[in-house]
């Protein structure tokens, strides 16, 4: 009952931290061209509601596919989603993690390196969106 509750409510779970990843990418190359701090604020507030509301995208995830089975390049396919969604929640708290640091320490190796990761999250979101709207609407 409730897992199959958990399983229904993915493909709404994982709309939020899409748009919150992309969204925090966008006000972070924002605040990278015009130095305004109030785009560096909304970038991390962005990243941090979306690497947290990743987690239950995951989980949903993992509960939607157990017990489906996937043949030929649906499960290829299948396969690089799961992989890709269950990266992803770790990447974006790792650039969380260096997002805190760079505003700490003020070291420039960590804004870059949180930038890097951010961006990655920003291409891997993508790539995940795009896997799951194929595994869920599959074309003829």
């Amino acid at each position: 009952m409730i897992a199959g509750l958990l399983g229904r409510i993915h493909p709404f779970a994982v709309h939020f931290p899409v748009a919150l990843t992309l969204a925090a990418a966008g006000a972070e190359a924002a605040f990278a061209r015009a130095r305004d701090r109030r785009f560096e604020s909304a970038a991390r507030v962005m990243l941090a509601v979306a690497a947290w509301s990743s987690v239950p995208a995951a989980i949903t995830g993992y509960v939607a596919a157990s017990g489906r089975t996937f043949a030929g390049r649906a499960h290829d396919a299948w396969a690089v989603h799961r992989l890709l969604g269950s990266t992803l929640p770790v990447v974006l708290f790792l650039a969380l993690a260096f997002a805190g640091s760079a505003r700490r320490t003020g070291q420039v190796r960590d804004l870059w390196t949180m930038r890097a990761l951010l961006a990655l999250a920003a291409v891997g979101v993508f790539a995940t969106a795009w896997l799951g709207g194929r595994l869920g609407h599959p074309s003829p």
